[in-house]
């Protein structure tokens, strides 16, 4: 409701804003209204046109949330929620900040001004309110009694030949228009809100999109100061978030190592002047993010910039000192992580995140006080401003950080996140930023020397350009100062291997033969390599002997051919207990077959009766040396023969008879090539009478991709013959199968038969005849039901109702529903009508005995009786209907029919009893008990199916 304009506005004694604070509220509004209308020289005319503008063709529709977020925290709000109406076209928010007050209404009334200072308050009130236009006809201000709107719809020629558009000119609304508060979430503000916008949204598609977007993501808490939370509310309930911040300087373990590294490194920053560098208060501090549950935490590092000659962003002249930040994620450990799956949505920050770079693909996120575009969503690319930011960026803060996580004892080995993976595009930040970052890392000395340095010759962090990611063997064979001497760079440690690999771009690695094949004598000569000198001896044959000197016999060997001439690409298989080497035992590398690195266990002393080819001893390839010697001949060529390859060769050749089928087993399970769910079960196996079985699938399919299917095709169709303990490995082992697989229900012929154990009893029962115990939660009270009836519990004829037993169970016991269930038959007790129906008849029984003092004769629990499940002493018959809810139609079938028939003839009474929440004990019940004539009064309610019927038809 828009009120009257009183004739009491005093427009001919403003001459400036000054001058407003002398009036009401209201009579403010009128004033600020009046100025437009009459284009008043005080109120900046500059604002008018280029705002209309900048609103029609800047802001996306999915930005006005950030914006008003921004505000919210620069009036030092802690909460702000969202909520928006979908039948009423509204759009209301929130926030408990300090409130508007003139400065602020004069801003929202302008483009390009706040009342912010631009050293203490980051966001333009001006601007940044202008955003709710892009969604919103009208929107409305309560705050500290201004009550104020603007309408963007009204279009009054009279009043408004100076064009100034209604997201300009304000409006009074009154109290009245204010709502009573929030309909969501009230109580997360604990004295109310300050600040009410109301909207009339005019983008109902956008809307929702604004709200629901990555855009509006728990990284603005990154950047802001006072906000711990965002709440987005909708009545129709498909918009819920809830985001929040928490920010903290109280630092331990490696983070407060951090610290201590970056503000000696800042503190060092060389400036232009004499005073030294200006440091923030507080450099390091940690951020926790949250987002429905799920939260993330951040470290930042700070550092400030006092700007000298440099031109002003624009709205931002006053400014004197920047803030510069880089954020990087860690985990609950303190460790620095890669983003991968970040609630950080844009790696670029201006205390908000700028759409233009969300793609850009780093592991750490930086902000500055950039020089924005009018939307506030990309960066001016040719601002001087932004030039020096990105310099000083690079200076005072990028190259600190690298520094103090390169000495970090922890964050060394995670420097890689320090170093940006994405920096090939045009542009200011890509190439003045990221890629100018990159180019001078290469020369920072950063990196850990792998190896024993010595004494003698300690280079301490190298820098990447004078680095190379060089095999763990050649590093376990020289020391680092003799691979410097050999390829001209410096051996890095495997973790940080990666920074090589972000700089250069998947660098290559310096293998063994690249160092052997052009090895000096001297070299070879020396204690360093007396591991090789053995391998030579015992895979060439050639032996140093003191008449021969060691670099002679090196040279003699070596000198001008490459490393494949040095072992003269030929070697033998083993020998005994040694390699022997001769014309006529000579084999090429290609042809020797190298064992896994875990052997094959349980068959080692059995391999070269099992295969024809040469296999290498494994004690060659055992010692401080042995993964080296092995690396070596797998660049010679030499192939790994792996367990199945070997067993498939003896079972061609008829020798796998004489092997243990248990030695096989622990072969196969030992083997890498073989997954984890069946490696585990072979182990387990006590295999028992059994094995034999298992032999001949295995001789069948040797393949490791074929164990799963033999496993499970075997341990059905030989269940009957397997130990209890044996029994339980094989159910776990198909509950794990079902889990990988990723599928309903295991398909495999015979598994309906196999049984499982009772609970709390050594007898293996049919899997129909089971339900399932507490572990699993079923809605029924297991423990009432089965103390309160017994008899259906200990059936005499062996039809007895039991729970599984909970000693197959490993884990998670939700994760067996489906193989339990499904796969092998247990009863779902969602669906159970038997036990309802058996649990109905009980308390029917006792029902007639207490109540009706009827004496029950005879019953149906031998399922040889037609048509009626209790019999009493006179004759009569009844006939139990119960459901584990409430009854409805009555189902009778062609037996039960039969029944009622004789009944209508008056040969005895025929009752049928409807009993409900059988499952329930504290609300179980009879809902009726009807004789014949009730039940065919009401038998158009009665269920027939005529195939159950002998063609009879309902009376």
């Amino acid at each position: 409701m828009v009120s009257t304009v009183s004739a009491m506005a005093p427009s001919d004694k403003t001459s400036s804003a000054e001058d407003l604070k002398r009036l009401s509220e209201r009579n403010q509004i009128i004033e600020l209204k009046d100025a437009y209308e009459n284009q008043t020289s005080w109120l900046a005319k500059g604002t008018i046109r280029g705002s209309g503008e900048f609103v029609r063709s800047g802001f996306s529709k999915s930005h006005f949330p950030l914006e008003l977020i921004q505000n919210a925290d620069d009036e030092q709000a802690t909460t702000i929620l969202f909520e928006y109406d979908e039948k009423v076209g509204e759009l209301r928010v929130f926030d408990d900040g300090r409130g508007f007050n003139r400065e602020g209404v004069i801003a929202v009334c302008q483009q390009g001004r706040s009342r912010k200072q631009s050293d203490k308050q980051i966001g333009f009130m001006g601007i940044g309110f202008k955003s709710l236009f892009e969604v919103c006809d009208r929107v409305d201000v309560h705050s500290k009694g201004y009550h104020f709107g603007f309408d963007t719809t009204e279009e009054d020629e009279n009043s408004d030949q100076s064009g100034v558009p209604g997201f300009l000119r304000p409006q009074w609304v009154g109290e009245d228009a204010a709502p009573d508060g929030p309909i969501f979430a009230p109580e997360c503000f604990e004295n109310g809100p300050t600040t009410t916008i109301v909207g009339d949204v005019s983008e109902t598609a956008g809307i929702k999109k604004a709200l629901k977007t990555d855009n509006l993501s728990p990284s603005v808490f990154l950047f802001l100061d006072s906000l711990e939370q965002v709440l987005v509310r909708s009545t129709s309930g498909d918009v819920e978030r809830t985001l929040g911040g928490e920010r903290s300087t109280d630092l331990n373990g490696n983070v407060r190592r951090a610290r201590e590294l970056y503000e000696s490194e800042i503190g060092a920053v060389e400036t232009a002047d004499d005073e030294g560098p200006l440091l923030p208060d507080q450099p390091v501090e940690t951020r926790m993010l949250r987002h429905d549950g799920e939260s993330e935490r951040y470290v930042l590092f700070r550092n400030v910039w006092a700007p000298d000659d440099v031109n002003r962003p624009q709205f931002r002249e006053d400014i004197d000192k920047s803030d510069l930040f880089v954020a990087f994620r860690i985990d609950e450990e303190g460790h620095l992580c890669g983003s991968d799956g970040s609630i950080r949505v844009s790696p670029l920050f201006s205390y908000l995140p700028v759409n233009q770079y969300r793609e850009t693909n780093l592991d750490f996120v930086v902000h500055a006080d950039f020089d924005l575009t009018l939307n506030r969503e990309d960066i001016r690319r040719e601002s001087q401003w932004n030039k020096r930011v990105v310099d000083e960026l690079r200076r005072q803060v990028l190259h600190p950080v690298a520094k103090a996580i390169a000495n970090h004892e922890t964050w060394n080995s995670q420097l890689e996140y320090a170093v940006p993976e994405e920096r090939g595009s045009e542009g200011l930040i890509h190439n003045g930023l990221l890629a100018e970052f990159v180019e001078e890392l290469q020369s920072m000395p950063l990196l850990r020397v792998a190896g024993d340095p010595g004494e003698d010759v300690n280079p301490g962090l190298v820098a990447p350009e004078n680095a190379a990611i060089v095999a763990d063997d050649v590093v376990d064979l020289l020391a680092p100062a003799t691979i410097h001497h050999e390829i001209g760079a410096w051996p890095i440690t495997p973790e940080q291997h990666a920074v090589i690999n972000r700089i250069e771009g998947d660098a290559d690695e310096v293998e063994l033969t690249d160092i052997l094949e052009d090895l000096s004598a001297d070299t070879l000569a020396d204690r360093e390599i007396a591991w090789f000198r053995r391998a030579f001896i015992r895979c060439a044959g050639f032996d140093f002997t003191d008449s021969v000197p060691a670099v002679e016999a090196a040279e003699k060997v070596t000198a001008g051919n490459k490393i494949r001439s040095a072992f003269t690409n030929e070697i033998v298989p083993i020998e005994g207990s040694n390699l022997a080497a001769g014309a006529e035992t000579k084999r090429r590398w290609g042809e020797v077959k190298l064992q896994p690195e875990s052997g094959y266990e349980g068959i080692e002393d059995e391999i070269q009766e099992l295969t024809d080819e040469p296999v290498v001893d494994a004690t060659l390839l055992s010692g401080e040396w042995g993964h080296v010697i092995r690396r070596l001949f797998e660049e010679m060529g030499a192939e790994v023969l792996t367990t199945s390859e070997l067993l498939a060769q003896a079972a061609s050749n008829g020798s796998l008879s004489d092997i243990s089928p248990t030695r096989i087993a622990e072969s196969y399970a030992n083997e890498s090539t073989v997954d984890e769910t069946s490696s585990q079960l072979l182990e387990e196996l006590e295999l028992g009478g059994a094995a034999d079985e298992l032999l001949t699938e295995i001789e069948e399919n040797p393949s490791p991709d074929r164990i799963g299917e033999t496993l499970e095709r075997w341990s059905v169709e030989n269940w009957s013959a397997l130990t209890e303990s044996d029994r339980l490995a094989v159910l776990r082992y198909l509950k794990s199968r079902l889990k990988e697989t990723n599928e309903e229900e295991l398909d495999i012929d015979g598994l309906e038969i196999v049984t499982l154990p009772q609970r709390d009893d050594d007898e293996w029962v049919a899997t129909e005849r089971l339900l399932f115990p507490e572990e699993f939660n079923p809605k029924y009270p297991y423990e009432i039901l089965t103390e309160e009836y017994r008899r259906i519990f200990s059936d005499r004829r062996g039809q007895k109702y039991c729970f599984v037993d909970p000693t197959i169970i490993d884990g998670n016991p939700e994760d067996w529903r489906t193989l339990l269930k499904k796969s092998l038959g247990v009863r779902d007790e969602d669906a159970n009508k038997e036990l309802s129906g058996k649990i109905g008849e009980e308390f029917a029984r006792e029902h007639l005995i207490e109540e009706r003092e009827t004496t029950i004769e005879a019953d149906n629990s031998d399922q040889q009786q037609e048509g009626w499940d209790l019999k009493d002493a006179s004759g009569d018959f009844y006939e139990v209907k119960s459901r584990v809810g409430r009854v409805q139609n009555i189902d009778i079938d062609g037996k039960q029919f039969k029944k009622l028939v004789g009944a209508e003839e008056g040969d005895y009474e025929y009752y049928v009893i409807s009993v409900q929440n059988s499952l329930r004990p504290e609300s179980t019940e009879i809902q009726d008990i009807s004789d014949v004539a009730d039940v065919l009064e009401a038998q158009d309610e009665l269920s027939f199916d005529p195939a159950n019927t002998d063609s009879e038809v309902p009376l």
